[in-house]
């Protein structure tokens, strides 16, 4: 982004402007959903769309400078992904695990994901977000990953948006 900015002829100061508030949803993103809009899924949350095995290295190094430890984690990723390396870079997060099946292309089944890191599969992913703050208690973070379709329709559920609809390219 700097250099882009460079080409562009933006000023040092306007380059670290925008550096400085650029905003990402679902990359790293803190949602607290209030007990007065869902009382199942109130508390906080981390999204982050780590949809390949660095991604997922780096929300674990990312979450182990937070102040707020994860106490729950919901993953989902699409069948086309490396998804055992994500699961293995997730492995130091030893908190309880909810899979569940991503919109857009075939999902990774969750049976299959909870066959090879154990946690829960989740028919859904409002069932999963339920069982993952029942897990978190109503005060701990809940770690949403995997499938950037899955961060998109959790930040939907959470923030109580529309859903964009799921286009598998």
């Amino acid at each position: 982004a700097w250099a882009l900015a460079d080409v562009l002829g933006l000023a040092d100061d306007a380059r670290a402007r925008g550096l400085a508030d650029v905003r990402w949803p679902g990359r790293l993103e803190r949602i607290d959903v209030p007990r007065t809009r869902d009382p199942e899924l109130a508390g906080p949350y981390v999204l982050d769309g780590a949809h390949n095995p660095d991604g997922a290295v780096a929300l674990v190094r990312a979450l182990e400078t937070s102040p707020l430890a994860p106490r729950a984690l919901v993953f989902g990723v699409l069948a086309d992904k490396p998804w055992a390396p994500m699961l293995d870079a997730l492995r130091p997060l030893d908190v309880p695990r909810v899979y569940v099946a991503p919109g857009g292309r075939a999902p990774a089944d969750p049976e299959a994901l909870a066959a090879l890191l154990p946690g829960t599969p989740a028919r859904s992913l409002r069932e999963g977000l339920v069982l993952a703050r029942a897990a978190a208690g109503p005060d701990g973070l809940v770690v949403v990953c995997g499938s950037l379709y899955l961060v998109g329709a959790a930040r939907a559920l959470l923030l109580d948006l529309t859903p964009d609809p799921s286009v598998g390219l």
